[in-house]
């Protein structure tokens, strides 16, 4: 009878990993360091790493990088820490967005509402129209096609 206080997940049959890399790792490095090393700050790395339960991508390189000042072949890869620096997420400030203009310009329907006045200076909806789009109002769709009808009103009187 299995009690369920055991590490063991029931009904999968698989045992979880009771083998930590890091530790060992940790533990080497403790092993091989020079006597005169200043181990500290991978004392309270180990320290972090226990509490925490991970290490930051600055703290595996600085792991590395202890690896490689033992000079000792160590019984692991240090390529593994290698990929999961490269497997960790990279959390980077991304640039800000390009700043978007508060209006846009309607370029078209000015030049139509210009011919209109041009045409007929004293048209209260064009100068209505023009005013609004001199002071950056959006026009809308019933708006822009009410100028497009005048204009071709005017044009065919014109002629």
């Amino acid at each position: 009878m299995q009690s369920s206080f055991d590490n063991k997940k029931q009904g999968s049959g698989k045992k979880p990993s009771d083998y930590d890399f890091f530790q060992g790792v940790f533990e080497w490095i403790f092993y091989n360091l020079p006597p005169k090393a200043d181990n500290t700050f991978i004392r309270n790395m180990f320290e972090f790493y226990k509490t925490r339960g991970g290490l930051s991508i600055k703290q595996m390189q600085a792991l590395l990088k202890t690896i490689d000042y033992i000079k000792i072949k160590p019984p692991f890869n240090p390529a593994t820490i290698e990929a999961i620096i490269k497997k960790k997420a990279v959390k980077t400030k991304s640039a800000p967005p390009a700043p978007t203009p508060l209006y846009e310009e309607d370029i078209d329907s000015k030049k139509k509402l210009e011919k209109i006045l041009s045409i007929a200076p004293a048209h209260k909806t064009a100068l209505l129209y023009n005013n609004k789009l001199n002071l950056h109002q959006t026009l809308t769709a019933s708006e822009k096609e009410d100028i497009d009808k005048f204009l071709k009103l005017l044009q065919e009187k014109k002629k």
